[in-house]
């Protein structure tokens, strides 16, 4: 039986432990990739964990996700928790959607401000105590603040520090990471993994020690392959303009971007084009997807050719039919739990009306006017995961953006785009016309 891990987007944490009890938190970083701190992976084989995500219950619900690779930091020190930081890439990519979400990650060797309200979150403690630790059955978080370098290293002075770690807590106590055990988060952005404290938890002038993982970022990307991977389609609508989804670019520099064109082959072929200039939309939501676009222009202008073309925006505001037949392409799955296709697919599916997905998804709240779905009622064909951020496309016309969905071609749960037509004034004015 596999260790299990968990994962719910509000505390951006999984739950990591033998064969089915927790015993640490992580966080999605990408479709493929989580991230942990090494000692919750140190000497354990990958074959034995997995990935639950989707589910704030502990050890229940959500879907299983096994691991396929563990990359543990070269100069990570069992001894003393220096540079206590792992990525793991899972062997089926997670679909993101409103409970599956990747958190950002800071810049390299951002900082942040003592005093900096910090959210921890995890299924930890219950109980201060070290002497009757009950982890919670529900997703748990608690709120502290950021504490200065020597302050903590004062009131922690039994104790070895290193350049990699990061404190925070409540100065009278009460709160600390212990009762959570999980991702450190401010406005989004993770800036630190639950590593270890004090014997007893919670206790005055005795914040918890966390892996500050703005000092590990260069080597996140490079471990997990980032830079020249494929990663999610876009749409080129001007010579140095392409348009994708905004959780393709969520979190990461514009500086490890790059687009290629001109091939049907994934990750190799045409030409590969540097990104200079990121904007993502201003009302992007990366818990419910909503305003998910985003725009990247590249430093030397795509040269037009049979296989590099532009592809057409809609009116602002156009409305476009139920039925209306579109085709959905990208290197995705072509099964929920089948591999990424080296080769362009595409397929078409015909446009479901707000209303009907709207009853589909259960809520009024999950599909909003920013969206448009597509699918056909008793499933079979959809774009599915690695497909996000590719065109969906209408006679000609980008009518939507690869952005969510549940599954991968099932009855009754079309494919979510993002919805082009929504946002043709707002791409205009930051492409300038």
């Amino acid at each position: 039986m596999p260790e299990f891990l968990g994962y719910c987007v509000d505390a951006v944490s999984l739950s990591l432990g033998y064969f089915g009890s927790h015993s640490c938190g992580a966080s999605i970083i990408s479709a493929d990739w989580v991230l942990t701190a090494a000692h919750c992976v140190y000497g354990r084989s990958a074959s034995i964990l997995a990935v639950q995500a989707g589910s704030s219950i502990r050890n229940n619900g959500g879907t299983l996700h096994y691991f396929e690779k563990v990359v543990i930091h070269q100069d990570y020190d069992d001894d003393y928790l220096a540079n206590d930081i792992a990525v793991i890439k899972v062997n089926s990519s997670f679909e993101f959607g409103p409970n599956v979400q990747p958190v950002a990650l800071p810049i390299q060797n951002e900082t942040l401000t003592p005093g900096t309200l910090v959210v921890v979150t995890g299924w930890g403690s219950t109980n201060a105590s070290a002497e009757a630790l009950s982890q919670s059955k529900v997703l748990r978080k608690v709120e502290v603040a950021v504490v200065d370098d020597e302050t903590c290293h004062r009131e922690l002075s039994d104790y070895t520090f290193y350049p990699s770690m990061i404190c925070a807590g409540v100065e009278q106590g009460g709160k600390d990471a212990c009762m959570v055990r999980g991702p450190m988060v401010a406005e989004g952005k993770l800036y630190g993994v639950v590593s270890w404290g004090p014997e007893k938890c919670a206790q005055p002038r005795q914040p918890g020690v966390y892996t500050k993982t703005s000092v590990f970022r260069d080597w996140i990307l490079a471990s997990i392959g980032f830079n020249g991977s494929h990663l999610c389609g876009a749409s080129i609508i001007r010579d140095d303009w392409v348009v994708t989804a905004a959780h393709c670019v969520y979190g990461f520099d514009t500086q490890s971007r790059t687009v290629r064109v001109g091939t049907s082959q994934r990750g190799s072929g045409g030409t590969v084009h540097q990104v200079i200039t990121t904007i993502t939309h201003q009302d992007y939501n990366y818990t419910s997807l909503n305003y998910d676009i985003a725009l990247l222009q590249v430093g030397e202008s795509f040269e037009r050719s049979d296989n590099v073309r532009s592809v057409d925006l809609p009116e602002q505001d156009e409305v476009i039919p139920a039925g209306t037949l579109a085709v959905v392409t990208g290197w995705g799955r072509n099964a929920s739990e089948g591999y990424d296709s080296d080769v362009l697919q595409e397929v078409e599916v015909p446009v479901v009306s707000e209303e009907e997905c709207r009853q589909d998804y259960l809520g009024d709240d999950v599909i909003t006017p920013i969206m448009i779905c597509a699918g056909y009622h008793e499933g079979g064909k959809d774009a599915c995961q690695g497909d996000s951020g590719g065109p969906l496309v209408a006679s000609g016309t980008l009518i939507g953006i690869v952005s969510s969905g549940e599954g991968c071609a099932e009855p009754n749960k079309p494919g979510v785009y993002t919805r082009v037509s929504a946002l043709v004034d707002w791409i205009e004015i930051q492409i300038g016309g």
